[in-house]
């Protein structure tokens, strides 16, 4: 059991440290402006004017996107600083499956969404709450498992009361 509580903890640990990275508020007002433009982008074609206009937009959507695009290279080397996260298969991962982070209020949605979050059973009166949800992104679970007990075979600090 100690071994499962090991890695439920530092599973929270890194997709905390994921969480960090990236501002989620930063994220919102970049999409919101992206889409304000895209809406103003197709009510105007009309005139030069409204063309210039337009191509001035599209520069902002532009720079919005590289925002957007290095915000996602930021995540991309927050998660391959942490060890045992690999250089494709990890980051890559949880980028895809995750998408817009902005979708997480906090740390604890994001943890809920994976499925690792933990949950209570009982019965009368037998309590037991040791065990995850397994409710949520089969992917990430599986990525997020299989990197904690990586880390835990590659760091032996964190190996002390584990069986691995």
């Amino acid at each position: 059991m100690e071994q499962i509580e090991i890695l439920e903890k530092e599973i929270q640990r890194i997709s905390n440290e994921l969480l960090n990275t990236l501002d989620i508020n930063e994220i919102n007002n970049v999409l919101d402006n992206s889409d304000s433009n895209n809406n103003s982008n197709n009510n105007s074609d009309n005139n030069n004017n409204n063309r210039n206009r337009n191509n001035n937009e599209n520069n902002n959507n532009n720079n919005d996107n590289n925002k957007i695009e290095n915000k996602y290279i930021q995540a991309y080397k927050a998660i391959t600083s942490i060890p045992g996260s690999g250089e494709l298969v990890t980051p890559f991962t949880i980028i895809s499956e995750v998408g817009d982070i902005t979708r997480f209020k906090t740390k604890k949605h994001f943890v809920s969404y994976i499925g690792l979050d933990p949950t209570v059973s009982q019965s009368g009166k037998y309590k037991r709450n040791k065990k995850i949800s397994k409710k949520g992104n089969k992917h990430l679970r599986h990525t997020f498992t299989l990197w904690a007990e990586r880390v835990l075979k590659l760091m032996p600090e964190y190996r002390k009361n584990t069986m691995i």
